[in-house]
């Protein structure tokens, strides 16, 4: 019933792709410029229904002792993937075409490894099933509520009250004029973050400096908090389209701390986000420093297809071990 063609998309199908209605920026011709920094080969596939075109799966392919094909890859700072359909489908549509994908991916070899993380499916969409899974723990906040409601939601002492006391304090957060200016600052706010822990930043500046040059300003929001000396104390990247928007990596001086610019400067990315049409801003995890915003915490399905059992239990058990020494890890093999 269902038939898969991979491609190599030209200008006109990645319009096609980014327009459909379950679309993310994680599905963008300039997202996957970004991501060929980070060696990952992108894979895109025609989905046919009895030979008639009725969508497109979007994903990328990274040999990680075996070849996978995620969507997305962990690691890479990629959101939800999987389809773009051209018109909506069901979620059991959805979910029986992701189980005829992956017999067609692994009998061309392609990979031994498929996961898949799709922003139109939940938990309870597998029940019966829940082999296929693992659960994503994400949190989320709703940008479609007005702000009095937005800021209402957000607790009141560690967040609220710290915005106010930003704003009191003549902290004000604008977007950046200056890119290669706000480069230089973001990096070493991100050093200093880090060195109390021994460590390097996450991500190298090249690695922002690629970010920066392929994303904005279409899909980055380079947002500065600044106090009324003209410093600027905190800094924060923001990715953002017309339906969805996360953080992608903040950093700020400790000595300023006192001015409580790392609350507002988040409550305006909000703002922003949301000014730019984005309902949902994900949060990228669940800590406590994140759900003070006013976040509802959510349980999503990422989807697990193996070639093999084995590879399915030593993906297990590299997740495991990359969560329990991923400082280190990065610390030893991060690129420079």
């Amino acid at each position: 019933m269902y038939g898969f063609n991979r491609i190599t998309p030209s200008d006109e199908v990645w319009k096609v792709i980014e327009g459909t209605y379950d679309g993310t920026l994680y599905k963008t011709k300039a997202w996957f410029e970004y991501l060929a920094f980070q060696h990952c080969q992108p894979f895109i596939a025609e989905v046919t229904k009895n030979e008639v075109l009725i969508g497109y799966f979007v994903g990328a392919l990274l040999k990680r002792g075996v070849w996978t094909l995620g969507s997305p890859l962990e690691g890479v700072g990629t959101g939800s993937q999987g389809l773009s359909m051209l018109s909506e489908i069901s979620v059991p549509e959805r979910i029986e075409i992701y189980k005829e994908l992956a017999k067609w991916v692994f009998k061309n070899r392609y990979a031994v490894l498929l996961q898949i993380e799709d922003w139109q499916l939940q938990i309870y969409d597998f029940e019966g099933a829940e082999d296929l899974i693992e659960y994503h723990d994400a949190s989320w906040i709703d940008l479609t509520a007005d702000e009095d409601t937005m800021f209402a939601r957000m607790d009141k002492k560690s967040c609220r009250y710290k915005v106010n006391k930003a704003t009191k304090e003549g902290v004000v957060i604008r977007e950046t004029d200056d890119p290669d200016q706000f480069l230089d600052i973001h990096y070493e706010q991100c050093k200093s973050v880090m060195q109390g822990k021994g460590l390097e930043p996450l991500r190298s500046k090249s690695h922002l400096r690629e970010l920066i040059k392929i994303l904005y300003p279409k899909y980055l929001l380079l947002l500065e908090a600044v106090i009324p000396t003209g410093e600027i104390i905190a800094t924060g990247i923001y990715a953002t389209s017309d339906k969805t928007a996360c953080s992608f990596s903040s950093a700020s001086y400790r000595e300023y701390s006192h001015y409580c610019a790392n609350e507002l400067i988040r409550w305006e990315a909000f703002k922003r986000c949301k000014a730019r049409g984005a309902s949902l801003f994900n949060n990228n995890g669940c800590m406590d420093f994140k759900l003070k915003f006013g976040a509802y915490r959510d349980f999503r399905p990422r989807l697990i297809f193996s070639k093999y059992k084995t590879a399915k239990a030593f993906r297990k058990f590299f997740k495991d071990l990359w969560h329990k020494h991923r400082f280190t890890i990065y610390k030893t093999f991060r690129r420079s």
